[in-house]
């Protein structure tokens, strides 16, 4: 089988996630960061018993020139089951209003998120997406080109 010819970093990451994205890839788009979150499970107690709760599913952003495709996968209803579901988004650079890195704290395990706006005219959302801590120096790097106006060395209004 060829390796991703969008994805040269592909060998190290979930294949099914890659397969997915690798189509959305459009001519002139280079791919340029990658944050990649694992399937994280913490046990939380609720009344007598113990129940276990997905913090994040295995998911991939990526950042091109021309925005954002992240895909994760559905979250499982407990560990060591399959999950068959992806869902896929595709955020133009030019609809982020905001970023930054958030660490959360969740049932008393961490959980680091890279937390974005987008907006398009008067709606705007936040949107969330988990990342391993590995891939923490990559998330800065991308809230600072975020922040930065790569025209100039101007920071533009983004927070």
């Amino acid at each position: 089988m060829e390796p991703c010819r969008a994805f040269p970093w592909s060998r190290s990451k979930p294949q099914t996630l890659i397969d997915l994205l690798e189509p959305l890839i459009i001519d002139g788009e280079l791919p340029f960061n990658l944050l990649r979150s694992s399937e994280h499970w913490i046990t939380r107690k609720m009344r007598w018993k113990s129940i276990p709760a997905c913090l994040s599913t295995t998911g991939i952003l990526v950042s091109t020139n021309f925005g954002f495709i992240y895909a994760a996968e559905d979250k499982p209803s407990r560990p060591d089951v399959y999950s068959f579901g992806v869902n896929v988004s595709c955020i133009p650079t030019d609809r982020v209003k905001s970023a930054q890195i958030v660490q959360k704290r969740i049932y008393g395990s961490h959980l680091f998120v890279f937390k974005h706006e987008i907006a398009r005219e008067e709606v705007s959302v936040e949107f969330d997406i988990p990342f391993d801590d590995k891939s923490l120096m990559d998330a800065e790097t991308l809230v600072y080109f975020l922040t930065k106006d790569w025209r100039g060395e101007d920071e533009i209004c983004i927070s």
